[in-house]
């Protein structure tokens, strides 16, 4: 009876010192505060923010949990290592302004209405990042207003409105990220010259929304999208509508006039042959032009290569309707019938 006795309160005590334990353990997993600066002389603030600077490099020691903004960075040339911790902020995750030659890797975003917030930067490069968002209508993983060169590749960003946003900016690469479960995951409006390439995006709205935007390279993206559309090239999509519809219209009148011409005024002998050597003509140009049109796009953009072909084939056509032929075919029918007669008739 009396080891019971005293079992029963030592159990107890027990219990509470692993409590307390577990609770000390916890606490010391987070640090929670107001926003951590990152200032334009290198300092950290507040002095016991969990980020340890090793000259350019800035290291998380903790996971942070912020009432406001989580990190905001006031200095260039750096390197912020989330060493795989997890940052929390009710705003912005991590925010730059006006910054230049920054690199943010590493870490994880949680619960913010923004999680990477970039404006007025350029230099950037946002790799290996995990930004998780809260599911809101607005809330975007990263956002990139107004800046240049910024290189986004290997992040996950998943559950925000907008997976990421490329606002009024120019000479960005985003390449290999996965992009989903946002309701919008690419958002390309008033920029130039950004490069999509080899992102998986799965999404429930659009996959790609681009919106008055020029000399960009959409390639080799693994698409999904439930409920909406893959590619959305808003501003100019019915133009690109209608262009697709003349084409479409023309390509067979093309085809049937050039048989037909051959067939006029090629002899019925050497019909068969022509026909053949045309056929494996255009049958070997298909895969030639696939593999330049890569290496020329390298060189000249997409939007260029495709307006090269329309100047090159407008001009060949020019040059064929004025210095060959061809305005004469009636003509040479007519020749080629008499000269039919006149062989029947020897």
């Amino acid at each position: 009876m009396l080891r019971k006795s005293v079992l029963a309160p030592v159990s107890i005590v027990m219990l509470f010192g692993l409590l307390i334990l577990s609770t000390g353990v916890r606490r010391s997993e987070a640090w929670s505060g107001g926003v951590i600066y990152i200032r334009a002389d290198g300092s950290v603030e507040p002095a016991d923010a969990p980020i340890r600077r090793d000259g350019d490099t800035y290291t998380l020691t903790d996971n942070i949990y912020s009432n406001a903004s989580g990190v905001i960075i006031e200095r260039d040339n750096m390197t912020i290592d989330g060493a795989n911790r997890t940052v929390h902020g009710s705003e912005f995750g991590i925010s730059l302004d006006g910054r230049s030659n920054i690199t943010i890797r590493k870490i994880e975003i949680r619960g913010s209405d923004t999680g990477i917030h970039c404006e007025s930067c350029s230099e950037m490069n946002i790799c290996e990042c995990s930004i998780v968002g809260t599911g809101e209508y607005v809330t975007w993983g990263i956002f990139i207003l107004r800046s240049t060169k910024a290189t986004v590749c290997g992040n996950t960003i998943t559950n925000n409105e907008r997976g990421l946003q490329i606002y009024d900016s120019s000479g960005s690469d985003v390449y290999g990220n996965n992009i989903t479960a946002n309701n919008g995951s690419i958002h390309i409006s008033s920029s130039n010259n950004i490069t999509l390439i080899a992102n998986t995006i799965v999404s429930s709205s659009y996959g790609i929304y681009h919106d008055y935007s020029n000399y960009d390279d959409i390639v080799s993206n693994n698409v999904t999208v439930s409920n909406g559309r893959a590619l959305t090239p808003a501003g100019l999509f019915w133009f690109m509508a209608v262009g697709a519809l003349v084409m479409a219209f023309c390509v067979p009148i093309a085809n049937v006039s050039t048989q037909t011409i051959r067939q006029m005024v090629v002899p019925m002998e050497m019909q068969g042959r022509v026909n053949s050597v045309t056929m494996a003509l255009a049958s070997a140009a298909t895969p030639l032009g696939m593999i330049l049109s890569g290496v020329i796009v390298e060189f000249t953009r997409t939007a260029n290569l495709f307006l090269g072909c329309a100047i090159t084939g407008v001009l060949i056509l020019t040059l064929s309707w004025l210095f060959t032929d061809m305005r004469q075919v009636e003509k040479l029918e007519q020749t080629s019938d008499q000269q039919h007669s006149a062989v029947e008739q020897t």
